[in-house]
């Protein structure tokens, strides 16, 4: 029963420390792996240290730890680079994913992530969202024949809407708005998009068509597929992580940050904020890490009454124009980037929620698909 760690690339090439505390963080890792780590001005220090400060969580928590090679998850399961003995725990795996990985979670039967994991990419159905979201908006199905999705399944115990795209953007005629694809997540870019007031539906339609080209072909008539909606202001953003229904650790997106960065407070959320996201302008505010936490914790509450099905999230969160807080999304909690996150934290969390998520049954034939040498997606990096 064990921790499975993939490390951001290489384990023994760190990037450039940022400071006398960085080096003494990779000599303690290289004297608890026995991994050897040399530094590189050529590796991204936001990228390695994100998944290296939940390898030294783990650590500090005693468990069993088995560092993964870049290989299909059963080989790397039954050849791991590194195994350090420890306490026995649920099987979990953390750190940086590859991209053939979801295809055999159920075949090594792990309790972390969670199955609910995907879930949170169908925030736009929970009226927990809509009441905080704070802006208009609509869900709006991808264009074409919705037959061609076929049957759509219950989710959160709702079926999915059947607005269609071109009504949904008349609803902001003569104005610009957002178009974001929230199922599957993220795949096509953001858009603006302005409608006309004199358009029809299909009018409408064609203007994301001709931005997105036939690309949209593979959602064609997916239901609750994009959300279309005003364009605020957005301070302060911040990001919570949300496991066993409690927001258990929080941090400003600030993309420099990594849990490194994180202040030796004992605090759920620092005061430290970047007032526009990649403005470069940090601010102190003890008022808005106040504001956003008791927010987050009222909407995860909200959550929580309205489905069992999302015990687990991540929750994007800023400030708008008239500085009360609003949620911005919801991402899927195991490949959500950290920012400056209290990772112990957050370790001991994800670990008492293995211990109580049952482990996946086995999958009967499990995808045989070759190992990709590369990283999934970090969504986080597509946020707004």
């Amino acid at each position: 029963m064990t921790v499975y760690f993939r490390p951001c690339g290489d384990l023994a090439l760190a990037p450039l420390p940022r400071s006398r505390a960085d080096e003494l963080f990779l000599e303690r890792l290289s004297a608890a792996t026995g991994v050897k780590i040399e530094t590189s001005d050529e590796v991204d220090y936001e990228d390695w240290m994100e998944p290296a400060s939940m390898l030294d969580a783990a650590l500090r928590a005693g468990v069993e730890i088995a560092v993964l090679p870049r290989e299909r998850l059963p080989d790397a399961i039954a050849a791991p680079e590194v195994l350090i003995p420890g306490a026995p725990c649920p099987d979990m795996l953390i750190g940086r994913q590859i991209s053939t990985d979801p295809a055999f979670f159920s075949q090594a039967r792990l309790s972390w992530p969670p199955r609910c994991n995907d879930l949170a990419n169908r925030y736009t159905m929970l009226e927990a969202f809509r009441n905080n979201a704070g802006r208009e908006l609509r869900v709006a199905m991808m264009p074409g024949d919705p037959n061609f999705a076929g049957k759509p399944r219950p989710v959160f115990g709702k079926e999915p809407g059947d607005l269609s795209l071109g009504e949904a953007l008349l609803a902001f005629a003569g104005r610009d708005c957002l178009v974001k694809q929230v199922y599957p997540a993220k795949i096509l870019p953001l858009l603006t998009i302005t409608p006309e007031a004199d358009m029809d539906e299909k009018a409408a339609e064609q203007l994301f068509i001709d931005e997105v080209g036939f690309h949209f072909m593979r959602f064609e008539g997916d239901r609750d597929a994009l959300l279309v909606q005003e364009i605020v202001t957005m301070t302060h953003e911040t990001r919570f992580f949300v496991v066993n229904g409690e927001v258990v650790t929080g941090a400003a997106c600030i993309e420099a940050d990594t849990p490194r960065q994180h202040p030796e407070v004992a605090t759920v959320l620092a005061d430290r904020f970047e007032i526009l996201r990649n403005s470069g302008t940090i601010v102190t505010s003890p008022e808005a890490a106040e504001k956003l936490l008791g927010f987050a914790r009222k909407v995860a509450a909200e959550i929580a009454a309205e489905t069992p099905d999302i015990p687990h999230f991540v929750l994007d969160a800023c400030l708008g124009k008239d500085g009360e807080p609003l949620v911005i999304e919801m991402n899927p909690i195991a490949e959500s980037g950290l920012y400056g996150i209290d990772a112990g934290r957050l370790f001991t969390a994800i670990l008492e929620a293995a211990r109580r998520e049952p482990a996946r049954k086995p999958a009967a034939v499990p995808v045989d698909t070759a190992a990709e040498d590369e990283e999934t997606l970090d969504l986080a990096s597509f946020d707004i």
